[in-house]
């Protein structure tokens, strides 16, 4: 009964107010909290250290969202270019072949085409198969032309990395119809495929796919609503000098694609950097720069293990991190702990951030 008078006397109010603009205010951002995000999907044979979720994180809103990595393939940009990018946090591969009717594609047109990572033979053939690390729209590799004979088939590998089980590889056309996607797709060896039109709408940067139904996934979070990404991914070290493909975990992304931005603020031991934490303001953003990188925090917060200092794996206590989200608030963030050596749990790291004001 409460409910329904509140809801009727806000109907009441904005109908009183006729076709006066009506500001109805947002609620303010969280001043902070700690968290623990939940990376563990709990699916049988899971380690901490290839937790199956993706986990993004609205400061302001004190809110985490707990994506299965194995739960998309596509993503279609919904901006004004027609794009498809591929899942960096499986490992997903793409090649392009010179077809352009899927049914003819098939195993034949693998022969001699790179589609797998081999840890023990890091290739920088690699980085061709996958999108740009950087996040940019420019370096995502697959599009739609308004040319349909320029849509040529492409076969993915869906990817294996982070505890990811073998599946098909799957053979994908996409046509543009108007401002829509039409996705062709199907398992590599079928003769016939199957259809699906995607729509540039919704709130999110992205329309994300399943190859399983061709459904679209409803639960990655407005674009605008979040503004860090702690995952497993695809990413690059360097090798024999040269650039190669390197996957791993704990890897934690900005939303720069919404003018996410960050510094790291490093000190000389964990007590001064604490210290630092609990006292840094407003005024002390002035000795710092912003970047938009999207890996500024990337995997810099924690120790895995190689030279000392040790035991390892533990979480950096030496730094700490500021972020500003894409309504421009302000946060210091730090990392409490991942791994059972800091108290934490591997899988389920914790956070804790405070909003400069």
């Amino acid at each position: 009964m409460k409910q329904t008078f509140i809801a009727l006397s806000i109907i009441a109010v904005i109908a009183s107010c006729g076709d006066k603009d009506i500001d109805i205010p947002l609620p303010p951002p969280s001043s902070g909290s700690t968290m623990q995000l939940n990376g563990l999907s709990g699916e049988t044979g899971e380690t901490g250290s290839s937790a199956r979720n993706s986990v993004f994180v609205d400061f302001s809103a004190d809110k985490q969202t707990s994506i299965l990595r194995s739960n998309w393939d596509l993503g279609f940009y919904t901006g004004s270019e027609f794009k498809i990018k591929i899942n960096n946090t499986t490992g997903a591969y793409a090649s392009v072949t010179n077809k352009t009717d899927i049914n003819i594609v098939g195993s034949a047109d693998t022969v001699g085409v790179k589609l797998e990572f081999n840890q023990n033979e890091p290739s920088s053939e690699d980085l061709t198969k996958m999108d740009d690390f950087n996040g940019s729209i420019s370096g995502i590799r697959l599009t739609a032309s308004a040319n349909e004979s320029e849509n040529k088939v492409f076969i993915l590998n869906r990817g294996t990395r982070g505890g990811i089980g073998t599946r098909d590889y799957m053979k994908i056309r996409v046509l543009r119809n108007g401002n829509t996607y039409t996705l062709q797709y199907a398992a590599l060896a079928a003769t016939s495929f199957k259809t699906a039109q995607i729509s540039k709408n919704g709130d999110g940067d992205f329309v994300y796919i399943s190859l399983d139904n061709g459904n679209t996934l409803s639960s990655f979070p407005a674009k605008k609503d979040w503004d860090i990404v702690w995952t497993y991914s695809a990413y690059k070290t360097n090798f024999g000098g040269m650039d190669v493909m390197y996957p791993f975990s704990d890897l934690v992304a900005l939303n720069v694609l919404n003018n996410v931005q960050a510094f790291q603020a490093l000190y000389a031991n964990n007590e001064v950097a604490a210290d630092a934490f609990t006292k840094f303001n407003k005024d002390s953003l002035s000795k710092y720069s912003f970047s938009n990188n999207r890996w500024l925090i990337g995997s810099s917060w924690r120790y895995t293990g190689g030279p000392p200092p040790s035991p390892a794996p533990f979480t950096r206590k030496d730094r700490f991190y500021v972020v500003k989200d894409p309504s421009g608030n302000v946060y210091k963030l730090k990392f409490l702990s991942f791994a059972t050596e800091d108290g934490g749990t591997r899988g389920k790291p914790e956070i804790k951030y405070e909003l400069i004001k």
